[in-house]
């Protein structure tokens, strides 16, 4: 499994819709470009 997935399903459990992401993190950029409507920047 993809860290960028357990990023979603954590965002999820605690009910957190969207979320500002930076730095140089793959998995906040992979969430970035999968999921558009969980990142807000």
């Amino acid at each position: 499994m993809q860290m960028y997935y357990d990023v979603a399903v954590f965002m999820d459990a605690v009910d957190l819709q969207d979320a500002d992401v930076f730095g140089y993190s793959m998995a906040g950029l992979q969430l970035a470009i999968r999921h558009p409507e969980r990142s807000t920047r």
